[in-house]
């Protein structure tokens, strides 16, 4: 199985600063490589649809109707999606100190809640954060969720979204889940409905 990871909204608690009050962190998860290449293949040929072939699927950067598109596009491919809604908001700032922290914890609490979804799984995080802390987060969820023999995570990398369509999808999918929490612009949101197999929230 293969999945690929992608988050929006920051990791302050700042509300007064303009922090975001929720972060959103996405999963997409592939069956098998044949579901996972088909579905790139078929956010390459919507690529060449819109004419722009070096378009990079960002939902924060693209136009409306590219957002639409995609997202239509998008209900018909052979993917489940989870996502994890925080209310930063209901969280102590003072147990998650840095970005890391806060981060860690996060993935944690979606990787644990979506585990259902996933056994022996390759996961694909979009390239941030550095190779020390991409280390520690990949031995933090080792140790979280392969319990009992069960071996659901097998390996985690990291790609570069421009290289990568399938972290665009997590991206789209995660923005439209964002957006309906943030400001209850839902539009997106149902859209991809059909591909989200459930939107937990923490805390709960």
């Amino acid at each position: 199985m293969l999945v690929y990871v992608d988050e929006t909204g920051d990791t302050g608690f700042k509300f007064a600063d303009n922090s975001s009050r929720y972060f959103v962190i996405a999963l997409v998860v592939f069956a098998g490589q044949e579901q996972a290449d088909s579905t790139s293949q078929q956010i390459d040929a919507l690529r060449h649809e819109l004419r722009t072939p070096n378009i990079e699927f960002h939902f924060a950067k693209n136009k409306r109707s590219t957002r639409q598109a995609f997202l239509t596009r998008m209900r018909q491919a052979e993917f489940t999606a989870f996502a994890l809604v925080v209310d930063k908001q209901k969280l102590s700032p003072a147990n998650l100190p840095d970005r890391a922290a806060f981060y860690q914890a996060v993935c944690g609490v979606a990787f644990e809640k979506a585990s259902y979804l996933f056994r022996e799984a390759d996961i694909y995080f979009d390239e941030g954060g550095g190779e020390k802390f991409q280390k520690k987060l990949d031995s933090h969820l080792r140790r979280k969720i392969n319990r009992s023999g069960e071996e659901r995570i097998r390996k985690v990398k990291t790609l570069k979204s421009a290289g990568s369509s399938l972290i665009q999808l997590a991206d789209m999918v995660c923005g439209a889940v964002f957006r309906a929490v943030e400001s209850g612009e839902s539009q997106y949101r149902d859209i991809i409905q059909p591909r989200l197999d459930a939107m937990a929230e923490w805390p709960e």
